[in-house]
C-alpha cells in the first residue's frame, strides 16, 4: 500500500483572539462613555437613572462572561486542531520510518542473496574452466543474467513480478535483433511471483533460453519454444506451479539414448530448482527437442509498504 503525502491545509481566521479582545474593549468603552451621557440626558429621575446604570453594568458583565467564554472555547478548539495535526504528523513520521526500515531490509536481504549468488557461481565455474578467458566469458553471462534479473525486480518495487511479463522481458533482452526475433508461445493464467520466487525463476529461465540459443531450438530457424505454467494443489491449503519448457523444430543432436554430457547449465537449474524454490526439475531429450518440466510450491505474495 502506497503512503500518500497529505497536506493539511488550515483556514486562518479572519480576526485572532487579541483582535477580538480589542475591538471589544474599544467598543464597551465606547458603550460605557456614550451609555452615560444618553441617561443622563434622556432620564431626569435620580432613582430610575441608578436602576439602569445598575442594568447596564449587568449587562456589561454577561457580556465580558459571554466572550471569554467563546474566547476559552475558540483557545480549546485551536489547541485540539494542533494537537490532532501534530498526532497525525508523529504517525505519518512512524509510518515513513517503518517505511524505510522495511526497504533497508530488503536491500540488506537481496545484497546478501545476489553475492552468496556470485560466491557460488565463482566457485562452481572455477572448477569447470581451466582457462582464465573461458571462465571470464562464462562468468560474465551469468553475472548480464543477475543484473537482469535484479533490473526487473527492483522496477517492481521489490514486490511481485508478473510471469509472462519476466518470461517476455527475458526473451527480449537475450534476443539478437527484438522481441519478436525469438519463436516463443507462452501460455498459462496470470501469476504474480514473490520477489524471493522470481529471482531464482528468471535465473532458470535465462539458462533455458541461453542453452536453446546454442544448442537448441533457438538455434534453428525452424525452432520453436512453448513455456505452458499451471497452478496445481499441493494439498495443506498451498499451490504448486508447474512450468512446462518444450522445445520442437531445432537440431536433434542428443536423445534419450545419447545423452549430453552434464554441463553448467543443467546444474544451475537444478540447483536452483531445487534449493532456491525447494522444487523439482525433470528434463529429457526427446525426438522432438529438449523438454524440462519444474515443479514447486507457490509462495503467496504479500502487500509491502512503499515510499511515495
Amino acid at each position: 500500500m502506497a503512503t500518500e503525502s497529505r497536506v493539511e491545509h488550515r483556514v486562518k481566521p479572519a480576526l485572532s483572539p487579541a483582535g477580538i479582545t480589542l475591538i471589544y474593549v474599544i467598543a464597551a468603552s465606547a458603550w460605557i462613555f456614550w451609555s452615560d451621557l444618553v441617561l443622563e440626558y434622556l432620564v431626569t429621575d435620580t432613582v430610575r437613572l441608578t436602576h439602569l446604570q445598575t442594568s447596564k453594568g449587568w449587562f456589561f458583565v454577561l457580556a465580558t462572561a459571554l466572550l471569554l467564554l467563546l474566547l476559552i472555547k475558540r483557545h480549546d478548539a485551536e489547541m485540539q486542531r494542533s494537537e490532532d495535526i501534530v498526532r497525525k504528523s508523529e504517525a505519518m513520521q512512524r509510518e515513513l520510518a517503518e517505511t524505510r526500515r522495511l526497504l533497508l531490509d530488503e536491500l540488506d536481504h537481496r545484497v546478501k542473496n545476489n553475492l552468496a549468488g556470485l560466491f557460488a557461481l565463482i566457485s562452481l565455474y572455477a572448477r569447470s574452466y581451466e582457462k582464465v578467458p573461458d571462465f571470464a566469458r562464462a562468468i560474465q553471462t551469468r553475472i548480464m543474467a543477475m543484473k537482469n534479473v535484479h533490473e526487473m525486480i527492483a522496477a517492481a518495487n521489490w514486490h511481485s513480478v508478473d510471469l509472462e511479463h519476466m518470461v517476455r522481458n527475458l526473451a527480449r533482452l537475450l534476443s539478437p535483433d527484438d522481441a519478436h526475433a525469438f519463436p516463443l508461445h507462452v501460455e498459462g493464467p496470470t501469476i504474480q511471483l514473490s520477489s524471493d520466487q522470481a529471482g531464482p525463476l528468471a535465473m532458470i529461465v535465462q539458462e533455458l533460453l541461453t542453452n536453446s540459443q546454442k544448442y537448441g531450438a533457438l538455434s534453428s530457424a525452424e525452432g520453436r519454444v512453448t513455456i505452458l505454467w499451471r497452478i496445481a494443489d499441493g494439498g495443506a491449503g498451498k499451490n504448486r506451479l508447474h512450468v512446462d519448457w518444450k522445445e520442437t523444430g531445432g537440431p536433434i543432436a542428443w536423445s534419450a539414448s545419447k545423452p549430453p554430457p552434464r554441463g553448467m547449465g543443467l546444474e544451475l537449474i537444478e540447483g536452483f530448482t531445487q534449493f532456491e524454490l525447494g522444487g523439482t526439475c525433470r528434463y529429457a531429450f526427446g525426438p522432438q527437442g529438449f523438454h524440462c518440466e519444474l515443479n514447486w510450491p507457490l509462495a503467496p505474495v504479500t502487500a509491502r509498504k512503499t515510499a511515495a
